[in-house]
């Protein structure tokens, strides 16, 4: 005794101090529990016991990050720990990071032969299995989620784009690459401050990134810096690009900063490689232009045209470029992205409405009008021409379907094409092209349920011109489809369409690659409406 208080004498055994921690933190006397565990871990510094009491002390605490340290410890020896598992886990859902709670529940879950808990993760609808994605994360999947992340940003899915590189950042913070396509997602969100700080970041350790230089030149131009844009351009003038992806950054900069000339020379030289790149053949074209070389212009679109002939907007700009040539001047500076003006357009849609789809193949101006719908993604005038192909020449009509299929159009018209094959013709031998080459698709072993099978072939094209990345994915869609038959008619009186229950057998089926908010976007319905009537299915 000394001063009337109890020393702890640290000379006992490894039980006799683990035990005397566990007493002290149900006492609440958790200084006192972290003395007895430490002494614990002096003579066995991995002992699984004691990490988990020291765990269980700090968690009582509410020092999370020293808790989870120590269950991380623990798990580098002994990775399937049932109870490391399922601290983390309570470690998480205090702190509110649902993530991580649900992905070492789930562990828990599969460890302990839960059931009743595993049963909670397979029919959890608004769980979105991100879980696996817990850094830090492996090398492998990490090139995966960068691959997956790019493809979603060309298909103009954002937001989950945005998701998946910073998922890969938290594992691998200086990942060039992943900064520098979120300072590409950073300019579409008009936050170019971030922009600047993150490509300088990437410069600081790589001065001849080009990308980075590009964002670089692209943020500073946004905001009206024009000094500090200039040296950025002329450091990128004064760089060897080599990889193709640069070189067309490069030469989108000088066009977007008003160098036409210097445009014109990149885009001349990248196309003595690629002399059929249609898209720079229209860089080429547009920077002539505006350079104030006019036959040199002329001379591009024509050499596109003999790629792609009697497209409506080569014949519009022909004679755009033509009337400057005949006049002797041109009147103003051309966009590099293309399009026709709205009257031009308006004059379209009027011929649309008086096709005759007989022989709309045979006429060289009417094929040119689908072509403009197909090209330019107008859905409904792209459907109004196909129900009248289908309608007047199914045999001729299957035939543009599949080519449509074959050809790189964009998702929506794939989605439609394949959306009227599926209605209209035999589901069987339909390929789709990817990256290049077909792919055949893979079609439901078993007849779906009759009262979805509008929505169920509507979600099938929809997912189809995505190539899903999940083995089982029809199978999915099949079950899940079945799954709601019995509610069909309470579907019908909430007045869903088919739109609706089509991302509704979506969202049942739980797939890899779809989230609610992909879906939402996909099948153009609110996340409180797909709540709702994922809501009346469990009544």
């Amino acid at each position: 005794m000394k001063n009337g208080k109890k020393v702890v004498n640290f000379d006992k055994g490894f039980d006799f101090y683990v035990n005397k921690g566990v007493e002290s933190v149900k006492d609440g006397e958790y200084l006192k529990a972290l003395r007895y565990i430490f002494a614990a871990l002096k003579k066995r510094p991995s002992a699984s016991s004691a990490l988990i009491g020291l765990a269980v002390v700090y968690q009582k605490m509410n020092l999370f990050d020293a808790s989870n340290s120590a269950l991380f410890k623990l798990l580098s020896n002994e990775p399937d720990n049932e109870s490391a598992c399922a601290l983390l886990g309570q470690n998480y859902s205090i702190v509110g990071d649902s993530l991580h709670e649900l992905y070492y529940l789930k562990n828990f879950s599969e460890l302990t032969d839960d059931v009743d808990l595993m049963e909670v993760f397979e029919n959890s609808f608004n769980f979105i299995p991100q879980y696996e994605q817990v850094y830090p994360m492996p090398k492998h999947l990490c090139e995966v989620v960068k691959q997956r992340c790019v493809r979603l940003f060309l298909d103009g899915q954002i937001d989950e784009a945005k998701q998946g590189f910073l998922e890969v950042l938290e594992s691998f913070p200086d990942d060039a690459f992943c900064k520098n396509h979120m300072c590409q997602i950073y300019i579409l969100e008009g936050k170019f401050a971030r922009v600047i700080d993150t490509a300088k970041q990437i410069l600081r350790k790589d001065e001849n990134d080009v990308f980075a230089w590009c964002n670089l030149a692209m943020a500073l131009y946004f905001i009206g810096n024009k000094g500090q844009c200039d040296d950025a351009v002329e450091k990128l003038a004064s760089l060897d690009v080599k990889d193709i992806d640069d070189v067309k950054r490069v030469i989108k900069i000088m066009s977007l900063t008003g160098r036409h000339a210097q445009a014109l020379k990149q885009t001349e030289e990248y196309l003595r490689e690629f002399p059929y790149d249609v898209d720079y053949l229209t860089f080429a074209a547009v920077a002539a232009y505006n350079c104030g070389k006019l036959e040199k212009c002329k001379e591009y679109f024509v050499t596109i045209n003999r790629i792609f002939p009697d497209t409506m907007l080569l014949e519009y700009y022909l004679g755009f470029v033509q009337d400057a040539i005949d006049c002797g001047k041109k009147e103003e500076t051309l966009p590099y992205e293309l399009a026709l003006p709205a009257e031009e357009e308006n004059k379209i849609k009027k011929q649309i409405a008086e096709i005759n789809f007989e022989n709309i193949w045979d006429d060289t101006q009417t094929e040119s009008i689908a072509s403009w719908a197909f090209n330019n993604e107008q859905v409904d005038l792209s459907e109004f021409i196909l129900d009248g192909i289908i309608k007047t020449n199914p045999k001729k009509a299957k035939r543009v379907l599949k080519n449509l299929l074959a050809q790189s159009y964009g998702w929506q018209i794939k989605r439609l094409a394949l959306w009227k094959l599926l209605q209209n013709y035999p589901k069987k031998d339909i390929y789709l092209s990817k990256d290049g080459y077909f792919m055949q698709l893979e079609m439901p072993a078993k007849n779906i349920p009759q009262k979805n099978a509008k929505a169920f072939w509507r979600a099938f094209a929809t997912l189809s011109v995505f190539f899903v990345d999940d083995d089982n994915w029809v199978d999915k869609l099949v079950y899940s489809a079945k799954s709601i038959e019995c509610k069909s008619d309470d579907l019908k009186t909430a007045g869903a369409s088919f739109d609706e229950v089509a991302a509704l057998i979506v969202r049942l089926a739980k797939l890899n690659d779809f989230g609610d908010l992909q879906i939402c976007k996909l099948f153009k319905i609110s996340y409180n409406r797909l709540a709702m009537l994922t809501e009346l299915l469990f009544d």
